[in-house]
């Protein structure tokens, strides 16, 4: 029985729509910021003590504190600056609609990466359940209750 629930519970999770791969740090976000804050906030150049240039970097912040909060748009002040218009500065090129778009959507959807996971508040993406799942399947570890 435990078996065919942990089955089912599998098959399930396999239906749902994975998650998109363009909405990864390393598919879009990374070239934005590199080219649009690189000047200022590279890895050689960290003004304000902020790097924008790998995952970690972002994720670490700067002297204000973390800058990006995943899937809190309005919390996140890497968010706050760009759609304020207040970075990158007026001299230099400013972001796209579309850049902008891409960076807004990366946050929304939990500021994810290829690289490292992101720990969130939010509820467990399916993934996270999947292997969860699977794992404890495939040892033979799960316990299951009556309820």
């Amino acid at each position: 029985m435990c078996r065919s629930l942990a089955f089912v519970f599998c098959i399930l999770l396999m239906v749902t729509p994975s998650f998109a791969d363009d909405l990864f740090f390393e598919a879009g976000v990374q070239a934005i910021l590199l080219d649009k804050c690189g000047k200022c906030h590279s890895a050689k150049s960290r003004k304000a003590d902020l790097g924008l240039y790998d995952i970690r970097s972002v994720l670490r912040g700067g002297e204000s504190g973390e800058v990006v909060v995943p899937e809190q748009l309005e919390e996140s002040l890497l968010w706050e600056v760009i759609h304020n218009q207040q970075m990158p500065p007026k001299d230099q090129a400013q972001l796209t609609d579309q850049e902008k778009k891409v960076i807004s959507d990366w946050i929304k959807h939990g500021a994810h990466s290829q690289q490292i996971p992101i720990a969130s508040t939010a509820v467990p993406s399916y993934l996270d359940v999947e292997r969860l799942v699977l794992n404890a399947w495939c040892s033979n570890d799960m316990v299951w209750e009556n309820a």
